[in-house]
């Protein structure tokens, strides 16, 4: 399920979760068994079903939790030499972005990386996205 096709230069996997154990040991079955150049966690998915278990942009409402998981991962990633970045979106609500406050967590946990992607959990894929936000 996981392949990297021939003419990929660059291939990466992204993984969502809760718990740092099942992330980091998602992280390893990928990194031992695919030939990835990186793993992405998915802080960013706004999808109710997701943010309710705890998973995606949920993740940006737990500072501690979310740093758990870049640390426990990176452990892993590390032993592959492979580097871990980390998707956002630039916050849960519009009016209260909040991923330029996660960034420091999640460099001092190892990730190599942050994508935010430029719309809220409650914009979800169709509103506009905050550009403002993103180039300050």
């Amino acid at each position: 399920l996981l392949r990297r096709h021939k003419e990929e230069d660059f291939f990466g996997v992204q993984i969502a979760g809760g718990r740092a154990a099942d992330v980091a040991r998602a992280a390893e079955v990928v990194a031992s068994t695919c030939q990835v150049d990186f793993v992405d966690l998915n802080a960013a998915c706004p999808i109710d079903t997701i943010y309710n278990r705890g998973l995606g942009c949920s993740l940006m409402t737990r500072r501690t939790r979310l740093g758990d998981i870049c640390r426990a991962t990176t452990r892993v990633l590390d032993a592959f030499e492979l580097p871990l970045g980390v998707k956002f979106r630039v916050g849960v609500d519009h009016d209260a972005p909040n991923a330029h406050a996660l960034i420091p967590t999640i460099r001092d946990a190892g990730a190599s990386w942050v994508t935010v992607h430029g719309r809220s959990k409650h914009q979800r894929y169709s509103k506009l996205a905050n550009w403002h936000y993103l180039v300050h």
